[in-house]
């Protein structure tokens, strides 16, 4: 199958390739005959050389025809398989982190519970010593090693609630940025 236009270009060389051949000299020259002027003859393959150029524009034009498309839809194809592939590991993502914003805000309210009911029994505890003394001391001391654990539980309580903050502002950038 030839490209479009193929046709029109090979006959034109075949007629190009006639008219010189009609006007070079042939062997029958050296015998009389003139040859013809040389103007004919380079104008001759002036022609020929730009049909022939023109052929070769053609040919190579149908080809590029035949191969660009299909190379473009492929790396389209890849391009897009691989922005699907990041869009659902963005939505997996953003879940993920409202489940974990979800669970944090539910650990938070519970240590808040904790905390409320933690500080009452020690203000309790200040107020109403034991009358006999024995075992106040290991009390307080259960005490206060709760309460620095509490406190300790707290301050980590703290860095996942900013944790979260600053992902949940990474995940709006993310998608605003999709």
């Amino acid at each position: 199958a030839m490209p479009p236009g193929a046709a029109a270009a090979a006959d034109s060389l075949h007629n190009t390739k006639r008219s010189l051949e009609d006007n070079l000299p042939n062997r029958s020259s050296r015998h009389g005959i003139s040859p013809p002027p040389l103007g004919r003859i380079d104008d001759a393959v002036a022609a020929y050389g730009a049909r022939l150029r023109t052929w070769i524009d053609l040919q190579v034009d149908a080809r590029l025809g035949q191969v660009l498309p299909r190379l473009i839809d492929s790396e389209l194809a890849s391009v897009r398989h691989d922005s699907l592939l990041s869009l659902e590991a963005s939505e997996r993502s953003d879940t993920e982190l409202r489940m974990v914003t979800q669970s944090q805000a539910k650990l938070f309210t519970l240590l808040q519970g904790v905390s409320s009911e933690l500080q009452q029994v020690k203000l309790t505890t200040s107020r109403h010593p034991c009358a006999t003394g024995i075992g106040t001391e290991e009390a307080l001391a259960s005490l206060r090693n709760a309460n620095d654990r509490f406190d300790l539980l707290m301050q980590r309580v703290d860095e996942l609630a900013r944790d979260v903050a600053f992902a949940q502002e990474a995940s709006k950038s993310f998608q605003q940025a999709s």
